[in-house]
């Protein structure tokens, strides 16, 4: 992707900008004739047409997230700006001399269908495009004309165990089942599970645990996991069947490791796969009491359980017995994980072990806590109990 060394213009030299009635990025043409090609001194500099601000925006997105997904927001958020644009007859010249009402209006016309997350969003894209052609867009003045709606809290619910058996054993897609009960165990995201190879997993440590490398990871941080035997069993069962090999990807097939951005349209592809396979089950008449959708505004239907429901069982859990800055750590967010991985590997796995029975959600664990309220016990004796305790073991054979 190339582009040329031009600058950006400044809103007087956009005059002829938007000629047409259209307002679409692929109609946008540059004015002719606006260098001086004869005798004068002087010359003007190209104009970047909006086409060309979005196709360097969009690879300056790239650069800095490396995340598909981000790009993807970028391009829905200018789509729909330009579907503004066109409704209200604006033209982009108008935009660069009067931002503020117009991005005001904008964002009156996305709150009619949209929910306030998508609006805040669509509307930072708008003024960012605007800001890199040249719009003068003072902060004080954009907080104090532009008025956006408040963001409400997401009225979800976390999953219970009985939930997470009853959708893990309805299920028939065996690579979706695992993704949910690594999540449910490590709190790890869809997108950052998606991306692993075999090398990032560990099977014969005690507790199993995966790595989640910097370029998977939400927040650029890579993480150490551990997850409940019960989950390697089914991993097990997921790779056997595959016939995966050490260097592969665990959930991903016919991928070049070397096309960062064709790894990422893969994954955002199988994730979205993932997500409609995950409904679809749902939607079935026997889940028709865990399929509830939540009342809210917004083009996009929403559930209270969904795939994410299985990572705040995770969190729930954590938070409960861990406390909230370890089970923040674990997520991955990067105030808490800098600090928490100070720890060593033996250390995490500890605090693994104490939330393990909980994670747990088919009952293979069932020993594991008699065996924490006995070893909680047993700390308690005294030397004489534990000599007693010794000997009678030894006469019980046990």
């Amino acid at each position: 992707m190339t582009f040329n060394n031009e600058g950006v213009a400044g809103p007087d030299k956009l005059k002829k900008l938007n000629n047409d009635t259209s307002t679409s990025f692929t109609d946008e043409v540059c004015p002719k004739g606006l260098s001086d090609m004869g005798n004068n001194t002087t010359q003007t500099k190209n104009i970047v047409t909006p086409k060309e601000t979005i196709t360097r925006l969009k690879e300056k997105i790239w650069r800095k997230s490396h995340s598909r997904k981000s790009v993807k927001t970028f391009e829905d958020a200018m789509k729909s700006f330009e579907k503004y644009l066109d409704a209200k007859n604006v033209k982009y010249e108008q935009c660069l001399e009067n931002p503020i009402p117009i991005l005001d209006d904008y964002a009156s016309w996305l709150d009619v269908k949209h929910s306030a997350g998508t609006t805040r969003t669509y509307v930072h894209f708008a003024k960012k495009t605007l800001k890199f052609m040249d719009a003068k867009i003072d902060g004080d003045d954009f907080r104090e004309k532009v008025t956006m709606p408040k963001k409400r809290p997401f009225q979800d619910d976390k999953v219970t165990r009985e939930q997470i058996r009853r959708i893990v054993l309805g299920l028939n897609h065996l690579g979706l089942k695992t993704i949910l009960m690594l999540m449910k165990d490590t709190q790890a995201r869809p997108g950052e599970l998606l991306g692993l190879r075999m090398s990032d997993f560990n099977l014969s440590y005690d507790p199993p645990y995966m790595n989640i490398p910097a370029e998977m990871a939400k927040n650029d941080m890579p993480r150490e996991l551990f997850f409940t035997d019960e989950t390697k069993e089914l991993l097990i069962s997921y790779i056997k069947r595959e016939g995966k090999n050490s260097a592969d990807f665990l959930y991903l097939c016919d991928v070049d490791p070397v096309d960062e951005e064709g790894l990422q349209r893969k994954l955002v592809g199988v994730q979205n796969t993932m997500t409609n396979t995950f409904r679809r089950m749902l939607s079935r008449p026997q889940f028709a009491d865990i399929n509830e959708k939540v009342q809210q505004r917004g083009a996009q239907d929403r559930y209270k359980i969904h795939v994410y429901s299985f990572k705040k069982f995770a969190f729930t859990v954590m938070a409960d017995d861990l406390g909230e800055i370890a089970a923040r750590a674990i997520k991955g967010d990067s105030e808490y994980v800098l600090t928490y991985y100070r720890k060593s590997r033996e250390e995490r796995a500890d605090d693994f072990r104490k939330v393990l029975p909980k994670l747990s959600v088919f009952g293979t664990d069932e020993k594991s806590k008699i065996r924490e309220r006995v070893e909680a016990k047993v700390k308690t004796l005294s030397d004489d109990e534990l000599t007693k305790l010794q000997e009678f073991l030894k006469t019980a054979n046990v």
